[in-house]
């Protein structure tokens, strides 16, 4: 299925989560607010548009400071905060710890070394 963008991804995502209550969190006031709470943990959602020219980084459009400090912060409680990143029609589940750190400054090669899961498109 070919996603449009993040509203598209984060209705997928509320769907294939549906049996783990999982919810979208709205909260204007705070940008380091993750997209998706579920019953096993939190969920930040990103999407990459299209691959890098001549495999350089894949650069992370608005990934917040305050959304790296958040998902930093939570990872170092607990193992639940996972960012999932919509790369052209790549679904890539990343640790929130290692994510927080590198997305958005390292290949794609990288990403998959580090995926808890993938799926290509």
């Amino acid at each position: 299925m070919r996603e449009t963008g993040r509203r598209g991804m984060r209705s997928t995502v509320l769907r294939a989560l549906r049996p783990l209550d999982a919810f979208a969190i709205e909260n204007l006031l705070d940008r380091g607010t993750p997209d998706v709470c579920y019953a096993d943990g939190l969920l930040e959602l990103k999407v990459v548009p299209e691959r890098p020219a001549r495999g350089g980084p894949v650069r992370v459009p608005k990934f917040y400071r305050e959304q790296r400090a958040v998902i930093l912060r939570r990872s170092r409680v607990t193992r639940n905060v996972r960012v999932l990143l919509l790369l052209e029609e790549d679904w890539i589940l990343l640790p929130g710890g290692w994510a927080a750190e590198n997305l958005g400054f390292v290949r794609e090669g990288e990403l998959w070394e580090h995926a808890e899961q993938g799926s290509r498109g």
